[in-house]
């Protein structure tokens, strides 16, 4: 199995449930929905499902859509058979994901080998729009790396307080309130950081859900780095993301109590 890079680091049972790289361009010109259906066969093979998804938008909530109908162009999932792997195309964005569906027991295959099947994915999608649409599209805008964790807590109980503020260092601020309020019942917070050396900014979010598969109660703790890229080539996006996956894994070590990363992740 391939390894987190030295240094960084490292658990027997990371809380790890997705996992998302992207590229977001500027609207390609000519690309057409038959232009994905064509970029399918060549992979369709790995990824025989296919489904549609609302458009994802930018940071203003804004779509992209078709020149000619001026209809929202639609985002296509590809997905392997077991649903855990899915490639998101729409006119101007490419993302790539792994997701632990099923079995919780589902083992994290490591950023080493989602980065590799990312780029063997983007590269022959890159390939056919230079081919098909221009010879120097994509032109990349920004990219996206994003790590989705599911926490549970004995044995997926309804979340006291009190495991809150155990779960990160210095905890203690997110169930603090004047004392005339009752207890603490929702967290849900957004904390944003900018990052240094023009990497972008990351954004760790914290909020109470149930674990669609059981119905166990969780946290999800999601941390996401958006950045723009220096050029659309391939080694300029794979040094930008190997730069944002060490944010984010430091970036949880550092938010994360040592109780919980030993006793519930088992820290190596």
């Amino acid at each position: 199995m391939a390894q987190t890079p030295v240094g960084l680091p490292e658990y027997e049972n990371p809380p790890i449930n997705e996992v998302a790289l992207g590229c977001r361009f500027a609207p390609i010109d000519g690309l057409t929905i038959p232009d994905v259906g064509a970029f399918w066969t060549s992979i369709r093979a790995e990824f025989p499902r296919v489904e549609h998804a609302l458009p994802a938008g930018d940071a203003q909530g804004n779509v992209a859509v078709d020149e000619v109908t001026g209809l929202p162009w639609p985002r296509v999932w590809l997905l392997n058979e077991d649903k855990t792997r899915l490639v998101q195309i729409q006119r101007d964005r490419f993302l790539f994901n792994w997701r632990r569906l099923g079995s919780t027991s589902t083992q994290y295959p490591r950023y080493s080998q989602i980065s590799t099947q990312f780029f063997k994915l983007f590269a022959g999608f890159r390939d056919y729009v230079r081919e098909r649409c221009s010879p120097t599209a994509p032109r990349l805008l920004s990219c996206e790396l994003t790590y989705i964790n599911h926490i549970e807590f004995d044995g997926g109980q309804p979340i006291e307080s009190s495991q809150l503020t155990e779960l990160f260092k210095g905890g203690g601020w997110l169930t603090q309130a004047p004392d005339f309020l009752g207890s603490l019942t929702h967290v849900n917070w957004t904390n944003v950081y900018a990052l240094p050396h023009g990497l972008g900014h990351l954004a760790v979010k914290l909020l109470p859900a149930k674990r669609v598969q059981d119905d166990k109660a969780i946290v999800v703790l999601e941390l996401s780095v958006h950045g723009e890229v220096k050029s659309s080539e391939e080694e300029s996006v794979r040094s930008w993301m190997d730069r944002a996956h060490t944010v984010i894994v430091t970036g949880f070590a550092g938010l994360t109590s040592d109780d919980a990363q030993e006793k519930m992740w088992g820290r190596i």
